[in-house]
Protein backbone atom coordinates (compact mmCIF):
# COMPACT_ATOMS: atom_id res chain seq x y z
CA UNK A 1 0.00 0.00 0.00
CA UNK A 2 0.77 3.22 -0.60
CA UNK A 3 3.00 2.13 -3.48
CA UNK A 4 0.35 2.98 -6.30
CA UNK A 5 1.04 6.81 -7.07
CA UNK A 6 4.71 6.93 -6.54
CA UNK A 7 5.65 3.93 -8.70
CA UNK A 8 3.02 4.84 -11.46
CA UNK A 9 5.26 8.30 -11.55
CA UNK A 10 8.42 6.49 -11.61
CA UNK A 11 6.83 4.11 -14.89
CA UNK A 12 6.06 7.40 -16.60
CA UNK A 13 9.15 8.99 -16.55
CA UNK A 14 10.83 6.08 -17.51
CA UNK A 15 8.73 5.30 -20.48
CA UNK A 16 7.29 8.75 -21.52
CA UNK A 17 5.89 7.62 -24.61
CA UNK A 18 3.14 5.12 -22.41
CA UNK A 19 0.49 5.75 -20.80
CA UNK A 20 0.29 4.68 -17.52
CA UNK A 21 -2.10 4.41 -14.79
CA UNK A 22 -1.96 3.60 -10.97
CA UNK A 23 -5.35 1.61 -10.01
CA UNK A 24 -5.03 2.12 -5.98
CA UNK A 25 -7.75 2.12 -3.48
CA UNK A 26 -8.72 4.95 -1.33
CA UNK A 27 -6.83 3.54 1.32
CA UNK A 28 -3.72 2.95 -0.78
CA UNK A 29 -3.99 6.30 -2.10
CA UNK A 30 -4.48 8.45 1.26
CA UNK A 31 -0.83 6.60 1.87
CA UNK A 32 0.90 9.04 -0.95
CA UNK A 33 -1.43 11.26 -2.35
CA UNK A 34 0.84 14.32 -2.05
CA UNK A 35 2.82 13.18 -4.71
CA UNK A 36 0.15 14.58 -6.72
CA UNK A 37 1.75 17.77 -5.95
CA UNK A 38 5.34 16.30 -7.46
CA UNK A 39 3.16 14.85 -10.50
CA UNK A 40 1.54 18.73 -11.17
CA UNK A 41 4.78 20.98 -10.55
CA UNK A 42 6.83 18.20 -12.49
CA UNK A 43 3.72 18.44 -15.43
CA UNK A 44 3.85 14.28 -15.22
CA UNK A 45 0.81 12.49 -17.48
CA UNK A 46 -0.42 9.83 -15.10
CA UNK A 47 -3.91 9.08 -14.79
CA UNK A 48 -5.23 7.61 -10.92
CA UNK A 49 -7.75 5.68 -10.68
CA UNK A 50 -9.05 5.91 -7.56
CA UNK A 51 -10.70 2.53 -5.93
CA UNK A 52 -12.91 4.31 -3.41
CA UNK A 53 -15.36 1.97 -1.13
CA UNK A 54 -15.17 4.16 2.02
CA UNK A 55 -12.54 2.53 4.13
CA UNK A 56 -9.55 -0.27 3.86
CA UNK A 57 -11.95 -2.73 2.82
CA UNK A 58 -9.35 -4.94 1.59
CA UNK A 59 -8.06 -5.67 5.18
CA UNK A 60 -11.67 -5.98 6.84
CA UNK A 61 -12.31 -8.66 3.77
CA UNK A 62 -9.19 -10.11 5.13
CA UNK A 63 -10.13 -10.17 8.87
CA UNK A 64 -13.85 -11.55 7.82
CA UNK A 65 -12.07 -14.42 5.71
CA UNK A 66 -9.80 -15.22 8.74
CA UNK A 67 -12.29 -14.56 11.49
CA UNK A 68 -15.48 -14.45 10.54
CA UNK A 69 -17.67 -12.16 8.74
CA UNK A 70 -18.56 -10.55 11.85
CA UNK A 71 -15.16 -9.66 13.07
CA UNK A 72 -14.23 -6.65 10.37
CA UNK A 73 -12.78 -3.87 12.84
CA UNK A 74 -11.82 -0.35 12.47
CA UNK A 75 -11.48 -0.71 8.83
CA UNK A 76 -14.62 1.54 7.37
CA UNK A 77 -14.61 5.17 7.46
CA UNK A 78 -17.49 6.35 9.88
CA UNK A 79 -18.47 9.25 11.60
CA UNK A 80 -19.37 9.41 15.43
CA UNK A 81 -22.77 8.13 14.69
CA UNK A 82 -22.00 5.45 12.10
CA UNK A 83 -22.52 7.68 9.19
CA UNK A 84 -20.30 6.15 6.31
CA UNK A 85 -18.31 8.92 4.88
CA UNK A 86 -15.19 9.57 2.81
CA UNK A 87 -12.86 12.02 1.13
CA UNK A 88 -13.65 13.41 -2.46
CA UNK A 89 -10.38 12.66 -3.71
CA UNK A 90 -11.65 14.19 -7.36
CA UNK A 91 -11.99 17.78 -5.54
CA UNK A 92 -8.60 16.78 -3.71
CA UNK A 93 -7.01 16.24 -7.07
CA UNK A 94 -8.02 19.36 -8.13
CA UNK A 95 -7.36 21.61 -5.37
CA UNK A 96 -3.58 19.93 -6.32
CA UNK A 97 -3.99 21.28 -9.49
CA UNK A 98 -4.82 18.25 -11.83
CA UNK A 99 -7.69 17.07 -13.28
CA UNK A 100 -10.26 15.30 -10.63
CA UNK A 101 -14.01 12.96 -11.57
CA UNK A 102 -15.76 11.37 -9.76
CA UNK A 103 -17.92 7.98 -10.83
CA UNK A 104 -20.70 6.44 -9.45
CA UNK A 105 -21.37 3.89 -12.57
CA UNK A 106 -19.58 1.44 -13.95
CA UNK A 107 -21.12 2.35 -17.04
CA UNK A 108 -18.89 6.13 -16.69
CA UNK A 109 -15.45 4.25 -16.14
CA UNK A 110 -14.55 4.41 -19.59
CA UNK A 111 -15.38 7.78 -20.56
CA UNK A 112 -14.18 9.40 -17.62
CA UNK A 113 -11.04 7.33 -18.10
CA UNK A 114 -10.73 8.38 -21.81
CA UNK A 115 -11.18 12.15 -20.69
CA UNK A 116 -8.24 11.73 -18.27
CA UNK A 117 -5.86 10.81 -20.52
CA UNK A 118 -6.74 13.10 -22.71
CA UNK A 119 -5.92 16.11 -20.15
CA UNK A 120 -2.05 15.45 -21.21
CA UNK A 121 -1.19 16.04 -17.43
CA UNK A 122 -1.67 14.63 -14.53
CA UNK A 123 -5.31 13.46 -13.82
CA UNK A 124 -7.53 11.31 -11.41
CA UNK A 125 -10.39 9.36 -11.74
CA UNK A 126 -12.53 8.21 -8.75
CA UNK A 127 -14.43 5.56 -8.90
CA UNK A 128 -16.72 4.86 -6.33
CA UNK A 129 -17.60 0.68 -5.67
CA UNK A 130 -19.15 -1.68 -3.50
CA UNK A 131 -18.70 -1.61 0.57
CA UNK A 132 -20.48 -5.33 0.33
CA UNK A 133 -18.09 -8.09 1.05
CA UNK A 134 -16.99 -10.15 -0.37
CA UNK A 135 -16.59 -7.84 -3.31
CA UNK A 136 -15.73 -4.72 -1.42
CA UNK A 137 -12.00 -4.69 -1.46
CA UNK A 138 -10.62 -7.69 -3.01
CA UNK A 139 -10.18 -11.25 -3.67
CA UNK A 140 -7.69 -12.46 -0.29
CA UNK A 141 -5.64 -14.42 -2.51
CA UNK A 142 -3.07 -16.77 -1.27
CA UNK A 143 -1.67 -17.74 2.01
CA UNK A 144 -1.60 -14.98 4.76
CA UNK A 145 -0.27 -15.76 7.92
CA UNK A 146 -3.09 -13.88 10.09
CA UNK A 147 -3.59 -15.95 13.19
CA UNK A 148 -6.31 -17.37 14.20
CA UNK A 149 -7.61 -17.55 18.21
CA UNK A 150 -8.23 -20.95 19.80
CA UNK A 151 -11.56 -19.82 20.43
CA UNK A 152 -12.53 -20.21 16.93
CA UNK A 153 -11.79 -23.86 16.73
CA UNK A 154 -12.62 -24.95 12.76
CA UNK A 155 -11.30 -21.92 11.47
CA UNK A 156 -7.94 -22.41 13.79
CA UNK A 157 -7.40 -25.98 12.65
CA UNK A 158 -7.74 -24.83 9.18
CA UNK A 159 -5.31 -22.46 9.90
CA UNK A 160 -2.35 -24.62 11.64
CA UNK A 161 -3.11 -27.07 8.69
CA UNK A 162 -2.67 -23.91 5.68
CA UNK A 163 0.63 -22.98 8.30
CA UNK A 164 2.24 -26.49 8.52
CA UNK A 165 2.04 -26.52 4.51
CA UNK A 166 3.62 -22.85 4.25
CA UNK A 167 6.38 -23.32 1.80
CA UNK A 168 8.91 -19.86 2.50
CA UNK A 169 11.42 -21.32 -0.23
CA UNK A 170 14.30 -20.76 1.23
CA UNK A 171 16.94 -23.37 0.66
CA UNK A 172 19.47 -24.75 2.89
Amino acid sequence: MGFSVPAAMGAKLAAPERRVIAVPGDGDFMMTMQELATAVQYDIPIVIAVLNNKGWYSIRDLQMAAYGEERGMATEFRKGDGEPYTPHFAEIAREFGARGERVERPAQVQQALARAFQTGGPALVEVMVSQEYPVSGGLVTGWWDVPVPAYLKERRERYLKERSEEQLGLQG
